[in-house]
């Protein structure tokens, strides 16, 4: 993001007609702007101060990161002066700690990246988790936690199911999970990275269980196999309806995070929804777009992102994930969107 700054009683105090007055640092000011200098984002700053090689030999003194110093102002995404709305956001993420919550399918928890070989299932999953998309994000957000709770195979509503069970319900996993305290955090994002609307699945006490049109994985598992006959014998074939399991997700974790405080972002991983929104019942108005990823981007999904990349097709496997490199791709991606979006990590729109 491109920030114009104004120097004075920003950065400063006001500049005196004195020739011997020095201008006064202010502290928490530039240490904001140096945050936002480290994250990546274009800082310049304006001042009509008459000598700018006095004035950048204080900005030297004061340690502060710039790209640029200037006399005119610049086109910007953000200008922050003393007398504009933009000082309040600008300044109240300052030394924030973050915290950012991933919730999807096989693609958020780095399936594919693994060769099994003579490894446990958890030994699998575990090393599929370092190489997932959000565990890449800590190379572009190092200032940032990030808890992963994504599970291969899940639904939608399986996706969201499982971010109430780890940090709402009153049962042993939820006392557990519970040890992560929100309140130690300025600013929590969940990211909702969404698979394809068809797909339908549960999590019982035990297991994520996936009906894949005929069973669930637990065949032998009464409870599941009668759970899985009765979906069978009413199962939902209107387009309408199937979206509408994803949408319902979507409200649900929208309300979820407007009622904790937390920002909410979602997109695709591989599925283009733009060809189901026009199937979509009522529901589809009452989700604040907003937080939908692909309403800022040209592509529908990130499957699509990582092919537009030159050699793209060889990120992508025979298993229809991605390799190491292409999850660092979405990585990378995801990061600058966050970045971009809340550029203070205040509340947005």
């Amino acid at each position: 993001m491109k920030i114009t700054i104004v120097v004075e009683n920003v950065l400063c105090t006001e500049f005196s007609v004195a020739p011997h007055d020095q201008p006064m640092p202010i502290q928490h000011t530039i240490d904001r702007v140096n945050v936002l200098h480290s994250e990546g984002h274009s800082i310049t700053l304006v001042s009509s101060f008459p000598d700018q090689s006095l004035l950048e030999k204080y900005l030297e003194e004061w340690g502060v990161n710039y790209h640029q110093l200037l006399v005119d102002y610049p086109d910007s995404d953000m200008t922050v002066a003393s007398d504009n709305i933009e000082i309040s956001k600008f300044l109240q993420a300052k030394n924030s700690k973050k915290l950012i919550v991933v919730i999807g399918d096989s693609w958020s928890s780095g399936v594919g990246t693994v060769d099994p070989g003579d490894l446990h299932t958890n030994e699998i999953v575990a090393a599929e988790q370092k190489n997932s998309w959000p565990s890449c994000m800590l190379r572009y957000l190092p200032e940032t936690d990030i808890i992963n709770l994504s599970i291969a195979g899940a639904a939608n509503t399986t996706a969201c199911q499982n971010i109430y069970k780890r940090f709402c319900y009153n049962d042993d996993i939820g006392k557990r999970n519970r040890a992560v305290n929100f309140e130690d955090y300025d600013d929590v994002v969940v990211v909702f990275m969404m698979t394809a609307p068809e797909r339908v699945s549960y999590i019982s006490d035990r297991d994520l269980h996936v009906i894949n049109g005929h069973t669930s994985e637990s065949p032998d598992d009464r409870d599941d196999e009668l759970i899985s006959k009765t979906y069978l014998s009413t199962r939902i074939s209107d387009a309408e309806l199937v979206m509408d399991r994803t949408l319902y997700s979507l409200l649900h974790m929208q309300d979820y995070c407007k009622a904790n405080g937390f920002k909410f972002l979602f997109g695709s991983a591989f599925y283009n929804y733009s060809a189901l929104f026009d199937q979509a019942s009522d529901i589809y108005k009452h989700i604040d777009w907003n937080g939908y990823i692909h309403n800022r981007t040209s592509y529908s999904n990130f499957k699509d992102y990582i092919l537009s990349y030159p050699n793209g097709k060889d990120r992508i496997q025979e298993c229809v994930h991605p390799d190491k490199l292409g999850y660092d791709i979405m990585a990378e991606e995801i990061a600058a969107i966050i970045k971009t979006k809340f550029i203070t990590w205040s509340y947005y729109n």
